[in-house]
């Protein structure tokens, strides 16, 4: 006796790399997406659902490596007109790579409390008046 009709279970893995406001909103999507999939896992009970999953597979690696080789090019053609390519801004600087002044001062004042002997932790305290 098969499976086919009865009820099966699945696990399904989401995370997110980046979620600075903890709004967990890519995990949201993720989680609606995969569990809009589940309902369709092929089943593999059979050789012609096999090669359906094994066809579905490599067209999701391909459009994997597609991407990939997209952000990649992307990411060298930034680099090559001098164009920054941050996900968050870098302190002393904007996104577009601009310096913002007042950060850029304190960078330059730890630069040369460690040039002048501190270490790279004391220099990223302030100083004590006194």
């Amino acid at each position: 006796m098969g499976t086919r009709g009865k009820a099966k279970r699945c696990v399904t893995y989401c995370r997110i790399s980046n979620d600075p406001r903890g709004t967990e909103a890519g995990v949201d999507r993720q989680r609606a997406d995969t569990d809009r999939l589940a309902g369709t896992i092929v089943d593999l009970g059979d050789a012609d659902s096999v090669f359906t999953a094994r066809v579905l597979l490599a067209a999701a690696e391909k459009e994997a490596a597609n991407i990939s080789r997209r952000m990649k090019r992307t990411l060298q053609a930034d680099a090559e007109a001098g164009r920054p390519n941050w996900a968050r801004r870098p302190y002393g600087y904007t996104l577009d790579g601009e310096p913002v002044p007042a950060e850029a001062r304190k960078l330059n004042e730890m630069v040369d409390r460690i040039i002048d002997g501190e270490s790279a932790s004391s220099a990223v305290r302030p100083r004590s008046e006194g």
